[in-house]
C-alpha cells in the first residue's frame, strides 16, 4: 500500500515532478509538508465511521504512535486542506498561531 505522496512521485517522472512542485503556491507547498493524510499509507488512516476509539495491531515501525497523534491532532483540527471534502471547511492550525494561547 501506497501513501498519496509515493503515488504522486511514481506517476511523475522527476523533470515532471519538479515542475508540479513549481506550480504549487509556497502556502501549498507547506500545508503539504504537514499533512498526514498525504504521507500516511492507507492503512495508517483511521477507519470511517465516527470512533471513539480503534485498535492498531500492529508490529514495530508501522507507525502506529504516529498514527494516533495524528488521529488525535485532526479531531482537534479538523480536517486538513487535502483531506477535507470538496467544498467542505478545512484549516490548518499554525504553531505560531498556537504559540501565543500556549503563553497565557
Amino acid at each position: 500500500m501506497m501513501s498519496r505522496a509515493q503515488a504522486v512521485v511514481r506517476q511523475r517522472s522527476a523533470q515532471d515532478l519538479q515542475h508540479w512542485l513549481a506550480s504549487l503556491e509556497p502556502a501549498d507547498l507547506e500545508a503539504i509538508l504537514y499533512d498526514w493524510s498525504f504521507w500516511a499509507r492507507p492503512n495508517q488512516l483511521a477507519p470511517d465511521g465516527d470512533w471513539f476509539c480503534w485498535l492498531v495491531l500492529a508490529g514495530r515501525g508501522f507507525g502506529k504512535t504516529r498514527m494516533g497523534s495524528e488521529w488525535v491532532r485532526s479531531l482537534v483540527e479538523g480536517p486538513t486542506a487535502l483531506s477535507a471534502k470538496a467544498g467542505a471547511p478545512a484549516r490548518i492550525a499554525w504553531w505560531e498561531t498556537a504559540l501565543p494561547m500556549c503563553a497565557m
